[in-house]
């Protein structure tokens, strides 16, 4: 057939892109502009055509219709997955329905995309869409350009057998590092009602990596000026004490578990990226909740922040047993599975080694769960929040949870916001200013 050849992506100077529609207009429109963005391009109206087409030349990236008639999006997409291809799967509806987000991201799809798009927004999901397919190529081939020579006599063990044995370490026992004095310091100041930007530099100019983080943050605000005599205090008025922990305890969780091959460090940075936005959502919703609750807006961004930090754990030890195999893995869409599965209860065990309250290990345990657990919590505003955040920050990063199904329906959003007291006027106003703020993070640290 025509349009089935047989080089290999390596082969290929530009990314292939396989676009899946049964609606003609909108399929020749996304091939012309993904061809102007610098992608070779192939299109089909047929699922079972489009799954040929995957099996033969190994596209980068499948854009999907998810409505088509025969086999629909969905199920192309668990054929790829059940294949084995390293394609980077991104569903597309033209309905617009949060359900459809929240299957797609379920399923495995890397990325949602709602029609009509924009140009921008093609561009930004075809960016980050082409980022997680060089990170699953990698892992399956070697290690990237720019890693460190290999360990001498590093173990040989896979990266999931060492998973499966940090999985069945007694939580007291497992090789994790232990916070930082100033950080536990610098937490119980920033929870204090007598505190100000005074007391807090005395802290963050006792460690260098966090007054550079500060640093970082402050500068990275438009008109911020640090260049007085005393540039941490300055910058700590400028942050504000609350948003100043927050970038300290988003620069500690980022540095936390180093990781060495560049293909893992794009999926612990997509991780960390949407776990800065929900943290920052999820405090604003505390400060915006109705007053008779009383939400600690500084407990609520821990929480956002740490939900899901089992997941940077495990791909930090996965980082070190792939050393000793050439930085590969055998199946990355596997192991990240592995990983998926495990990090809520990785993640409650090590909020236990660190002392953290009792609340965020139990919500990091349940937050992934539906059913009868989702029903107990739904009227506990800790849960909502942590709902209500994940939604916002699917809006701010523009991908889901790369966890797994970290979101709910859109009838649940609604209960949670109801708990809350917070209404839908308030929340579309919240979601633009968290995409400043969180950009602003993520710059001060990229």
């Amino acid at each position: 057939m025509s349009d089935i050849q047989t080089r290999s992506d390596r082969e290929r100077s530009r990314p292939l892109v396989l676009v899946v529609d049964d609606e003609e207009p909108i399929r020749m429109a996304l091939g012309r502009h993904l061809k102007k963005l610098g992608y070779d391009v192939v299109l089909t109206d047929d699922g079972d055509r489009a799954l040929e087409v995957a099996r033969a030349r190994r596209p980068a990236v499948i854009l999907t219709d998810i409505y088509m008639p025969g086999m629909d999006g969905h199920t192309l997409l668990a054929n790829v997955n059940r294949l084995g291809l390293l394609s980077s799967v991104v569903l597309m509806s033209g309905r617009g329905e949060l359900d459809d987000a929240i299957s797609a991201m379920r399923e495995g799809a890397v990325d949602y995309m709602k029609k009509p798009w924009t140009p921008q927004s093609l561009t930004d999901v075809m960016s980050r869409a082409l980022s997680l397919a060089d990170a699953f190529q990698e892992l399956a081939t070697g290690r990237g350009d720019g890693a460190p020579p290999l360990p001498a006599g590093a173990p040989e063990i896979s990266a999931a057998e060492l998973i499966d044995e940090l999985v069945q370490t007694p939580t007291a026992e497992l090789p994790l590092a232990e916070v930082p004095a100033t950080l536990t310091r610098l937490r119980a100041l920033a929870r204090s009602r007598e505190r100000s930007p005074l007391d807090m530099a005395a802290f963050v100019q006792s460690d260098p990596q966090m007054k550079a983080a500060i640093l970082r943050m402050a500068n990275a605000q438009p008109g911020s000026d640090t260049a007085g005599a005393d540039p941490v205090r300055c910058a700590l008025e400028s942050l504000g004490v609350e948003a100043a922990w927050g970038c300290v305890e988003a620069a500690v969780l980022r540095d936390a578990f180093p990781i060495v091959s560049p293909a893992l460090r794009t999926l612990a940075d997509r991780i960390w990226q949407f776990s800065v936005a929900r943290a920052i959502a999820m405090q604003e919703l505390a400060l915006i909740a109705d007053d008779e609750l009383e939400l600690p807006p500084l407990l609520y961004f821990q929480a956002g922040l740490l939900l899901d930090v089992g997941a940077s754990y495990l791909l930090s030890a996965a980082d070190r047993a792939m050393a000793g195999g050439g930085g590969r893995s055998a199946a990355p869409a596997n192991l990240l599975a592995t990983i998926t599965a495990h990090h809520a209860t990785m993640t409650a065990r090590i909020l236990r080694r660190w002392n953290l309250p009792t609340s965020l290990e139990e919500l990091a345990a349940e937050h992934h769960r539906g059913g009868d657990i989702a029903a107990r919590l739904a009227a506990e505003p800790l849960w909502c929040a942590a709902r209500l955040g994940a939604a916002m920050a699917v809006r701010v990063t523009g991908f889901g949870d790369p966890t797994g199904d970290g979101l709910v329906g859109s009838d649940q959003l609604a209960r949670c916001a109801y708990t809350l007291g917070v209404g839908d006027t308030s929340l579309r106003r919240l979601t633009k200013a968290l995409t400043e703020r969180a950009h602003q993070t993520w710059v001060a640290f990229g």
